[in-house]
């Protein structure tokens, strides 16, 4: 509406300026323009996390997600060739550190880290009696 009551048409609107009262084109008082906001990008872990989560079709039939074809390769290359890096990052996983200071003395908790490092030197065939016989043999004192 014009200041006479009257209404305008696109080209009078045209001309006035956006703050004009009588623009009905107006940006309105108290209303965001852009009322969802800056759009959120994506973390890279969120991005990890949603490809690992894909769903695959398998050779034997059915789907997995992306994720468990990870773990089994992580897997199957620690115990297959005894990938250091496979261990490793299998047993931070499993086992993660403990915070030494809050467990200070806990006969129980060592006790757990000592059934844990047992359990993963089963699973990957390691015995200790060997090991250290190895190391003896390959590795002479001079």
């Amino acid at each position: 509406m014009n200041c006479d009551g009257s209404l305008l048409n696109s080209e009078d609107a045209a001309r006035l300026p956006k703050f004009e009262k009588g623009n009905p084109y107006r940006f309105k008082s108290g209303v965001s323009g852009n009322p969802k906001g800056r759009p959120k990008n994506k973390t890279l872990e969120e991005i990890i996390l949603s490809v690992l989560g894909e769903m695959v079709s398998v050779p034997e039939g059915g789907l997995v997600s992306k994720m468990e074809i990870l773990s089994r390769v992580v897997v199957d290359k620690a115990i297959r060739d005894r990938d250091i890096s496979s261990i490793a990052l299998l047993a931070k996983r499993l086992w993660p550190e403990v915070n030494h200071h809050e467990v200070s003395g806990s006969i129980e908790i060592e006790q757990q880290l000592h059934d844990a490092a047992d359990e993963l030197n089963r699973l990957l065939g390691i015995n200790e009696d060997e090991e250290s016989a190895e190391s003896a043999t390959t590795h002479p004192i001079q």
